[in-house]
């Protein structure tokens, strides 16, 4: 899942994590694209990703 800013790619995995999903791999920082996942309550995980278009390079 893609969302506009790396502040709410935050806000969703620390609002699962708080709701009792768990993080399974520390955020990265790539420069274009920030990307942090976390497991839900039914084990289904979860990429959430920032893709800054401005500095993305293709």
């Amino acid at each position: 899942m893609a969302f506009e800013s790396r502040e709410k790619v935050d806000e969703i995995v620390n609002t699962a994590v708080s709701l009792g999903g768990k993080s399974y791999e520390e955020p990265e920082d790539y420069g274009f694209m920030y990307h942090w996942a976390f497991e839900d309550l039914d084990g289904h995980m979860w990429a959430i990703n920032h893709m800054n278009t401005d500095t993305a390079q293709g």
